[in-house]
């Protein structure tokens, strides 16, 4: 099988059984927290505490990539990320909330990988090529809609399991989020071979050729050279920036709250999971389509049908009553489809924007700006509904992911 093929294989199944844990986590973590703590805002710091984790872990990852390539980045995370499902089943054995908090600090890691790996289809020397940067990104964003949209579903296998074996119910899911980690964490670091990004090798700036087939070892770039770089990005690369933390940090407060919402209008752990995988049809499921048009028109453009369709779907969504599902449902899936196309074009205009030798690390950058700002997401969207309610979280994330669509309009009208 061709190294660049055999690269994408790969990367595509590692990524579905990725996308498994992910959703698993994302379903169950809050419900399981508002049972041992008894309160929505500790619900939605169980959530935030993931993403806390995917950030703080994302930029290590970058650097780890850098200095020895991306089998043991992603594989790293991975293994983390099996760690803290892990301590997440034996918090619930042992009825902590603040133990299970903490764990999902570690599984915050498989998440942060989980993203990461996107980036691997566009490493030089990987399977990207000119003009197909965005189809072959989206390739990676669809892999992942395999296992999300299954996932919530087997949270429910989970519990039936763990009850069956005479372990809390709440611990089942925890541990096939475990299982799924560990798969891919070992199915990276056994098969990913080439390694996308070869350790302790990067390619020359464009134009630049020193040695044969145009790299160099070189030693890691230091702390102000990246932030140089991300200084001199372009107006789209800042733009692709500010679109993954806005998309991130809306999506991210209204699906932690979704499952709360749903369950204090009765709805069982199987409805909440129908209602997600709507979300996480509309987030994975479309991206080939969203790449296709990055790759035909251009990635601005897409930035703003991105940022239009993130509003709507958060406005539909923050109107649904809790019993709603179906409203809920609809506006989650345009929400994720919303995010999704920032996703691909914001992944890409970043990637083209920056110097290859530079890449990994302000990918890393990006994905940390972009978990952090899930984490005030998640927070904020647990202290408003706490005080206020569901609706009016819809209201404040709609408002605050305005500017974007604005910006992302003008923009794209001085590209056409």
């Amino acid at each position: 099988m061709p190294a660049d093929r055999r690269i994408l294989v790969v990367l595509v199944v590692t990524q579905i059984l990725s996308g498994v844990g992910v959703a698993i986590g994302v379903t169950t973590s809050g419900v399981a927290t508002l049972r041992l703590a008894e309160s929505e805002a500790l619900a939605g710091l169980a959530q935030a505490t993931t993403l806390l984790g995917a950030a703080l872990i994302a930029l290590p990852l970058g650097r780890m990539a850098t200095r020895r390539g991306r089998r043991w980045s992603l594989s790293t995370g991975y293994g983390v990320g099996t760690l803290g499902a892990v301590v997440a089943a034996l918090a619930v054995g042992v009825g902590s909330w603040p133990l299970l908090v903490g764990a999902m600090l570690l599984l915050g890691a498989g998440t942060a990988a989980n993203f990461a790996a996107r980036y691997a289809v566009v490493d030089p020397g990987g399977t990207a090529s000119p003009g197909s940067g965005g189809r072959r990104l989206s390739v990676m964003v669809f892999a992942t809609a395999g296992g999300v949209v299954v996932g919530p579903n087997l949270a429910v296998l989970g519990e039936n399991a763990a009850a069956a074996g005479g372990l809390p119910s709440d611990a089942g899911p925890f541990l096939l989020v475990a299982v799924t980690f560990a798969l891919a964490g070992l199915g990276v670091l056994r098969w990913l071979r080439p390694d996308s990004l070869p350790a302790g090798v990067r390619p020359l700036p464009e134009g630049g050729g020193q040695g044969s087939g145009g790299v160099r070892v070189s030693s890691r770039p230091r702390a102000a050279d990246w932030v140089v770089e991300l200084r001199r990005l372009p107006t789209e690369g800042l733009l692709a920036l500010g679109a993954v933390v806005a998309a991130h940090g809306a999506m991210t407060a209204m699906m932690t709250m979704t499952p709360v919402h749903l369950y204090h209008g009765g709805a069982s752990l199987s409805g909440v999971g129908a209602v997600l995988s709507s979300h996480f049809l509309g987030m994975y499921a479309f991206s080939p389509l969203f790449g296709w048009l990055v790759d035909r028109h251009g990635a601005v453009p897409v930035l703003g049908l991105g940022a239009a369709m993130l509003v709507a779907g958060v406005g539909l969504s923050g109107m649904a009553p809790d019993h709603e599902a179906p409203q809920l449902a609809a506006g989650l899936t345009v929400l994720g489809m919303g995010w999704s196309a920032l996703l691909v074009s914001a992944s890409l205009a970043l990637t083209q924007a920056t110097r290859r030798e530079f890449r990994p690390l302000l990918q890393g950058l990006s994905d940390t700006m972009m978990n952090m700002s899930g984490v005030v997401g998640a927070v904020v969207a647990g202290l408003v509904v706490s005080a206020a309610s569901f609706a009016m979280l819809g209201v404040l994330v709609g408002i605050a992911t305005l500017p974007l669509l604005v910006t992302a309009v003008v923009v794209s009208l001085r590209h056409t």
